[in-house]
C-alpha cells in the first residue's frame, strides 16, 4: 500500500463506525462526526505538505480551515443539543452534484509531491468518502434522531465536495 492510500486509509476511523452502529444517542453521533472531522482536518494538513504548488497548498489549508469550522460547528450542536438550520450564513452552494468523483477511478500514487489536480482527486475522493459513509450510516436502524443527524451530516459533506468538483471542474477539466 502506498502512502496515499495510507493518507486515505488513516482518515477513516472503521471502527468508530463499528461501535457507533450499536448506538442511536444524539450525542454519541455528533461525537463521532467530531472524531471524523478532526481526521480530515489532518489529512487536509497532511496533503498540504505534499503539494507542488502554492495555489494547492493553499486550497488544501483553506480546506483544513473549513474542517476546523465545522468541529466548531457540531460542538455547538453537541452543547445546543439541535442541528442547525440550513445555510445559516446565507452561503450559497450549489445543491447539484457534479458526480466528477464517479469518474476519478485512480489514485494518484507515489511518494513524492503532487500536483494540484492530485490533491484535488483525493480530496474529492475524501469527501464522497464521507458522504457514503453518513449515507450508509443514516440507513442503519437507529431511529429517527440518527437517520436525521446522519442524513443532515451527508449533506453538509455533500457541500464540501461540491467546492473541490467545481474547483476540478474549473482548473482541470476548463484546461483541456
Amino acid at each position: 500500500m502506498d502512502n496515499l492510500d495510507k493518507l486515505l486509509d488513516e482518515s477513516l476511523d472503521l471502527e468508530s463506525c463499528e461501535e457507533l452502529a450499536c448506538s442511536d444517542t444524539f450525542d454519541e453521533i455528533i461525537r463521532f462526526a467530531i472524531d471524523q472531522e478532526e481526521l480530515e482536518h489532518t489529512f487536509y494538513l497532511k496533503l498540504a505538505k505534499r503539494v507542488d504548488s502554492k495555489d494547492g497548498r493553499d486550497l488544501m489549508e483553506r480546506h483544513a480551515a473549513e474542517e476546523k469550522q465545522q468541529i466548531k460547528l457540531l460542538s455547538k450542536v453537541l452543547s445546543d443539543h439541535h442541528l442547525p438550520e440550513e445555510n445559516p450564513g446565507g452561503r450559497t452552494i450549489p445543491n447539484a452534484d457534479l458526480r466528477i468523483a464517479d469518474f476519478l477511478t485512480t489514485l494518484p500514487s507515489g511518494d513524492g509531491n503532487l500536483t494540484y489536480q492530485d490533491a484535488l482527486i483525493l480530496s474529492i475522493k475524501m469527501e464522497q468518502s464521507r458522504v457514503n459513509l453518513y449515507e450508509d450510516l443514516a440507513n442503519l436502524p437507529m431511529g429517527a434522531v440518527g437517520y436525521k443527524t446522519f442524513t443532515w451530516l451527508a449533506r453538509e459533506e455533500l457541500k464540501q465536495k461540491n467546492i473541490l468538483e467545481r474547483e476540478y471542474d474549473d482548473i482541470v477539466l476548463d484546461a483541456d
